[in-house]
């Protein structure tokens, strides 16, 4: 066996056209999510978009990045939410772009969390969340930290 360290990871899915503007996207051994165009161009509500996907990519990273810093900083953690909002503009030369995320990270912590420590595991998964380090628009992060008495 290797001392060597992991120098990347790789990650597959595919998606498949079913008609109209709906079909599939299986992420490998996962399950088939119902994929659909975004409501904003007729498509179903009962499925996902790829531009749902995208958001919920983003917040997931947050939420799992941010729990891995508490972890690895021996904070506890009561509650964790992120809330993302993107924003999708025209692109000057044609299409479509996000040109900036909005995440809100609401965060319960009991009495004995040295907010230091949260407030650096904050810093630490803006700067290492694998998602927002991959994409070109601008994230804003606005947390709110709650500490329990």
């Amino acid at each position: 066996m290797s001392d060597k360290p992991v120098e990347f990871h790789e990650f597959n899915a595919s998606s498949t056209w079913i008609s109209g503007k709906e079909g599939t996207i299986t992420p490998e051994d996962k399950p088939s999510l119902p994929l659909t165009s975004p409501l904003q161009w007729e498509g179903k509500p009962n499925a996902y978009s790829p531009h749902d996907l995208f958001m919920s990519a983003v917040t997931g990273c947050y939420i799992t990045t941010f729990a891995s810093m508490m972890n690895r900083m021996k904070q506890p953690l009561v509650a964790h939410q992120a809330t993302g909002h993107g924003v999708l503009q025209r692109h000057p030369e044609g299409g479509w772009q996000f040109t900036e995320i909005y995440i809100t990270m609401v965060i319960t912590v009991p009495k004995n969390a040295k907010l230091s420590q949260v407030k650096r595991a904050i810093t630490l998964t803006e700067k290492y969340c694998h998602i927002t380090r991959s994409i070109v628009c601008k994230v804003h992060v606005e947390p709110k930290i709650t500490q329990l008495d």
